[in-house]
């Protein structure tokens, strides 16, 4: 049991060196390695892994399923040192994992109405409507993770090369974000009434009503009320911030197929500048969108025009 510890260290070590964070993978491996000690078991065997992952008989079927899948990923590293690890298919628990929900789409006139409705947000000294304004408009025309935003310093934005510096994302990425000089103005608008009002805020962009960085937590049901005022009703859907960052992508291939690029080669570039760990988030963003499908028809159908005429 001692080596295969030790392995489980080193395993966890590779996967936060990629970015993961792990919290749950975590704690679920050392509760198997324990159960393998109990049962006195020297390898991970399918019969094994699959009694561990089915021993909480009050939870869901597909939580199950999550717990073999961690014991899974962890049985093909520890076989590269240890040959006699049998690896737990995947059908073994074949529960689908849950549906993503396809998001709320913003259309540009609502997002208008969102910012001005925003800047109308009254409080005692004046900056909430124009950070959440700010806030909100930044997160429509970059596409970036709400708690990114809220964690930007002074610092991170350097206004002479329109960059914004992002640390320490999602996955334990940093990364630059371009943006337009109308999007400059309008920051830079919002800092001089920032700097006016708060000289003595402290490092953090978007402040709150006592000067101190806003809380993610605190985004969403501001968002909510906003959609409420203007009429945004999302039917079933629960509207979130992050609605902007959808709105971005799926605009961004959208255009890209209205004026007949290769969106599929490019894919590349919008995932770096959103931050995906890798393609498969990105790809998501190609799924059954009504816009982005009619856009992907229509030059289809340009295509076969000119092939045939």
């Amino acid at each position: 049991m001692k080596m295969i510890e030790k392995r489980l260290e080193q395993y966890l070590d590779l996967r936060r060196s990629m970015g993961f964070k792990l919290h749950a993978a975590d704690s679920l491996l050392h509760s198997f390695l324990s159960f393998m000690e109990e049962r006195q078991a020297g390898i991970i065997t399918p019969s094994l892994a699959l009694e561990w992952a089915t021993q909480p008989t009050t939870c869901a079927p597909r939580r199950w399923a999550v717990r073999l899948c961690c014991v899974r990923h962890f049985a093909e590293f520890l076989r590269v040192f240890d040959p006699r690890t049998e690896v737990p298919s995947r059908d073994l628990l074949p529960y689908p994992a849950v549906p993503r929900n396809p998001p709320y789409l913003f259309s540009p006139a609502e997002i208008a109405r969102l910012l001005k409705a925003a800047e109308r947000l009254r409080s005692p000294r004046g900056l909430l409507g124009t950070t959440y304004a700010s806030l909100f408009g930044l997160l429509a025309v970059t596409g970036m993770r709400v708690g990114e935003a809220v964690k930007l310093d002074l610092a991170d934005l350097d206004f002479e090369r329109l960059l914004l510096h992002v640390h320490h994302t999602k996955f334990g990425k940093s990364r630059w974000v371009p943006i337009h000089p109308t999007t400059r103005k309008a920051l830079l608008v919002y800092k001089e009434k920032r700097d006016r009002l708060y000289p003595h805020a402290g490092p953090h962009f978007f402040v709150t009503e006592q000067g101190c960085r806003i809380r993610v937590g605190t985004v969403n049901p501001v968002l909510r009320k906003l959609c409420g005022q203007v009429g945004i009703e999302p039917g079933m859907r629960r509207i979130s911030v992050h609605a902007f960052r959808h709105c971005f992508a799926i605009r961004t291939i959208t255009k890209w197929y209205q004026e007949d690029e290769d969106a599929e080669q490019r894919l590349p570039e919008l995932s770096t500048f959103l931050g995906h760990n890798d393609l498969a988030g990105t790809y998501w963003y190609l799924s059954a969108i009504p816009e982005l499908l009619a856009a992907v028809t229509a030059r289809l159908d340009r295509g076969n025009r000119r092939i045939f005429s």
